[in-house]
């Protein structure tokens, strides 16, 4: 039977799984990691990992939304700098940035495949949560673009989560100008927003 861990050893061997996750994340992949991986990696058994996860998948997960939490607040101060003069350039600019300064982790993170198996394996319900988390960056950005008229968030969210999982094609659509092109499509998004 696994033992009960107090408040910080959770805390500290919840950090050290997402560490140990993001690492196989960008080194193997989801699916070629194993569990046995990432208790050994944590440094405990097998059993206490199933106190803090239900599966690896889901671990990856939380590991990917931390992340992610991480990028929506860099992206949020990016915008707040701007408040007052937020143009399609600017934002087409902190947008594209974003993907472009943080290519490595998501050329990693969508490797192998590994969303569309996150997204067979997850719950429906984690999923939706996560979509739904989009929605709200989306509409809280929309506060700052004064000239909107009537974006649908939701149709926005899904516009930039459809132009970020290119990078799953950039090989096919020419890693020479792949980061132009996603520029070019982010531009195309963003001019929606302020159209009359």
């Amino acid at each position: 039977m696994a033992k009960a861990f107090d408040d910080n050893e959770r805390k500290l061997i919840k950090d050290k799984l997402k560490e140990g996750a993001l690492l196989f994340i960008q080194q193997q992949g989801v699916r070629k990691t194993s569990v046995d991986e990432l208790v050994k990696y944590a440094n405990i058994s097998k059993g206490a990992f199933y106190l803090f996860y239900t599966s690896k998948e889901l671990l990856f997960f939380d590991t990917i939304i931390d992340y992610h939490k991480k990028l929506e607040k860099e992206f949020l101060n990016a915008i707040n700098k701007h408040t007052d003069n937020i143009t399609v350039d600017t934002l087409t600019d902190i947008i594209s940035d974003l993907l472009i300064n943080n290519k490595p982790y998501f050329v990693s993170a969508f490797a192998n495949c590994d969303v569309e198996y996150l997204s067979r394996k997850l719950p429906q319900e984690v999923l939706s949560k996560h979509v739904d988390d989009d929605v709200m960056l989306a509409n809280e950005l929309l506060k700052f673009i004064p000239e909107n008229k009537s974006i649908d968030a939701k149709v926005f969210a899904g516009a930039l989560r459809a132009a970020f999982l290119t990078i799953l094609n950039e090989k096919t659509i020419g890693t020479d100008i792949y980061n132009k092109v996603f520029k070019f499509m982010v531009r195309g998004i963003v001019q929606q927003l302020f159209k009359d």
